[in-house]
């Protein structure tokens, strides 16, 4: 709704100039006054799957550049010709260059790409795209990039020829975060591809069992598999993490399958099942919705500290068995099982997990301790 009472003087000078430049857009439409492209290094983010996802800026930008630096020559000129790319640059008439710039090559070129950049003697509007989504993601464009900010003193103040200046647009990693469904309010941590050495890959994967956050990996098809038996068995040790295999983003057989890892393994360990551009998310450790509603309501002080039987029925003393087993896992992971710089002392595990799931404080700090004491005598006898 449109509060007329609203005038321009709501909006500061950028907000205006980018309402007026969105209106004379006209869907699409030429505008009467083009503004030109200044001379520069263009970081051009393109569709992972859906033409529709490129963006107004990105086709000005590779209308005009007049080198395009890209992974494979070939895709780019089909993505070129499917865009309505004009093949020489608009405002100086001079044929654009594709150069293939990609993880076997970065090496010997880089750094004579680099003084053209900064230098950019003919001011040229140089481009850098992948095959799909933003180039520098998991991609030998962050190495060039880098340099190019270095030899311009690190990218910050100063007089500079030549900007490096990226142009958002879709991402296989946002898309993925937000259609899994996992929350990220601790934020999410993207870690590339995974190593394709199975001892590697675990390494990597053990290292990340202290993150609370969601992690999201790239992964070949052919290695989802292999991938998800690792996940498996890597956090089977600590509280259980779904899993989302989001595959073919933005296209026709767009699919988030969501489970557990066996679930998942079952799944895509069908013939045919594993295919496409395949981006994997691991659950954030904080527990499910159900779990913490369990722990709440059936972790009492008495069933931490007391080892009576109860008059309970059979099921419901497994409930509380399961929720003591969690809430206890729980809390060692956060005293112990983290990096060292990581851990929290019992009071500050209590506070969290008595905030996190639901379950009282003094009963959390209870477990807590007895578990820091527990550790702190299997130390001493051990030096012993």
């Amino acid at each position: 709704m449109i509060d007329d009472d609203n005038s321009d003087e709501d909006l500061d000078e950028d907000d205006v100039e980018f309402f007026k430049a969105a209106a004379s857009l006209q869907f699409g439409a030429s505008n009467k006054k083009k503004v030109p492209i200044a001379p520069g290094f263009y970081v051009v983010s393109t569709p992972i799957g859906n033409l529709e996802d490129i963006t107004i800026r990105a086709l000005k930008i590779l209308n005009e550049a007049t080198l395009i630096l890209c992974e494979d020559t070939r895709k780019t000129r089909q993505l070129l010709t499917l865009l309505g790319v004009q093949s020489s640059s608009s405002s100086k008439g001079k044929q654009k260059k594709l150069l293939a710039y990609h993880s076997h090559n970065f090496y010997e070129q880089r750094e004579t790409l680099r003084d053209r950049i900064v230098r950019n003697e003919d001011e040229e509007v140089i481009a850098l795209v992948s095959d799909a989504g933003a180039p520098v993601v998991s991609d030998p464009g962050q190495d060039l990039v880098d340099l190019v900010l270095e030899a311009n003193g690190g990218g910050g103040g100063g007089e500079r020829k030549s900007v490096v200046v990226p142009i958002p647009g879709a991402s296989a990693v946002t898309t993925a975060v937000i259609g899994s469904g996992f929350k990220c309010d601790d934020g999410y941590r993207f870690c590339g591809f995974l190593p394709a050495k199975k001892n590697e890959r675990v390494k990597v994967l053990e290292s990340l069992t202290s993150e609370t956050s969601l992690l999201v990996f790239f992964v070949s098809p052919h290695k989802l598999v292999k991938t998800l038996e690792d996940v498996a068995a890597v956090y089977s040790k600590s509280p259980p993490r779904r899993v989302c295999v989001a595959r073919e983003l933005t296209k026709r057989h767009e699919e988030f399958f969501r489970g557990t890892c066996e679930e998942c393994l079952e799944e895509f360990s069908k013939e045919g099942r594993a295919r496409g551009e395949i981006t994997l998310l691991v659950e954030s450790s904080d527990l499910s919705a159900s779990t913490k509603k369990t722990l709440a309501t059936k972790v009492a002080p008495k069933n931490i500290n007391d080892d009576d039987d109860t008059n309970d029925d059979d099921d419901d003393e497994s409930d509380k068995n399961t929720a003591k087993v969690l809430l206890e896992k729980t809390l060692r992971h956060l005293l112990l099982e983290r990096a060292e710089n990581q851990r929290l002392s019992v009071s500050e595990a209590a506070r969290k997990v008595s905030q996190d799931l639901g379950v009282k404080r003094r009963v959390a700090y209870s477990l807590a301790q007895k578990i820091k004491d527990s550790s702190s005598g299997n130390t001493n006898n051990t030096n012993n």
